[in-house]
């Protein structure tokens, strides 16, 4: 399986330990299936994982629902997730949802981690 003289090669076993065990698995099973049956419950962390393995299309469905589940209450952090990710879609639609939507948002504890964290955003 591995042809250098590593770690991996020598145990047979590549740890991942930036991913949570529940992503992962999802992680194979789009790999393996092309689907992710659990997008909706861990979108976040998936485009995270997605981003970081180049999977653009499984990146693509997540910031396609993200975005499909925009609230007054999660605007603020789908526009950081949007920016730390590099995902255009999800930064575009965010911003759209938060300038129709100001008033109720900037009342929110996502908009203070924004305004205070994010100020380039």
């Amino acid at each position: 399986m591995f042809l250098q003289d590593t770690k991996e090669q020598q145990t047979n076993r590549v740890e991942i330990k930036e991913m949570e065990p529940d992503v992962l698995k999802e992680i194979l099973t789009y790999i393996y299936s092309g689907k992710a049956p659990n997008i909706r419950q861990m979108a976040a962390k998936l485009l995270a994982a997605a981003d970081m393995y180049l999977l653009d299309r499984l990146k693509s469905m997540c910031e396609d629902t993200l975005c499909s589940s925009l609230t007054v209450d999660n605007a603020a952090e789908t526009l950081i997730l949007g920016d730390l990710h590099q995902a255009q879609h999800t930064k575009n639609d965010a911003v759209t949802f938060i300038n129709v939507n100001a008033e109720e948002v900037t009342k929110t504890d996502g908009w203070t981690t924004l305004t205070d964290d994010h100020p380039h955003l």
